[in-house]
């Protein structure tokens, strides 16, 4: 386990994030990466911490998020409600994910920032006076198809 960044005063931590978050140097995402996981897992026993370490990981991740959002295969959506969807997908993955590291967090995250843009309608659903079909469990944020609380 690498180091993680200590508290300067109890409830408070200190979690650097990367200029950039992921995808400039695949290597260097690895260990900051791995960096913000271990603080947060120290971290989830004092919630203050545990808050500031939940921030820094979904900063840390917000611009593939936001990536998947600005993808051609989303032109039909309203981009605003495509971008919250991502973010709210983002959050929801990373409140979720419990493992002492973040090796598979990536592949978790897409389908969680997947599984909530589907919930935005498309321009021809608009038009015909339709969502997206996904009504029945849309306020079950776990209760998507292929995503799982772990």
């Amino acid at each position: 386990m690498t180091s993680a960044p200590r508290p300067a005063q109890p409830g408070r931590i200190v979690l650097p994030v990367p200029p950039g978050g992921c995808g400039d140097s695949p290597a260097d995402d690895i260990v900051a990466a791995q960096r913000l996981w271990d603080a947060l897992i120290l971290a989830r026993a004092d919630q203050v911490a545990a808050h500031a370490a939940q921030d820094a990981v979904f900063r840390f991740y917000l611009p593939m998020a936001h990536a998947m959002a600005h993808h051609p295969a989303h032109a039909e959506r309203d981009r605003t409600l495509t971008v919250q969807a991502a973010e709210v997908g983002l959050a929801k993955a990373v409140l979720a994910w419990r493992h002492p590291d973040g090796q598979a967090f990536t592949a978790f995250a897409h389908a969680a920032i997947q599984a909530q843009i589907k919930q935005v309608p498309t321009a021809a659903a608009g038009r015909n006076g339709r969502g997206t079909g996904g009504g029945r469990n849309r306020h079950r944020p776990f209760h998507e198809p292929g995503l799982t609380q772990v």
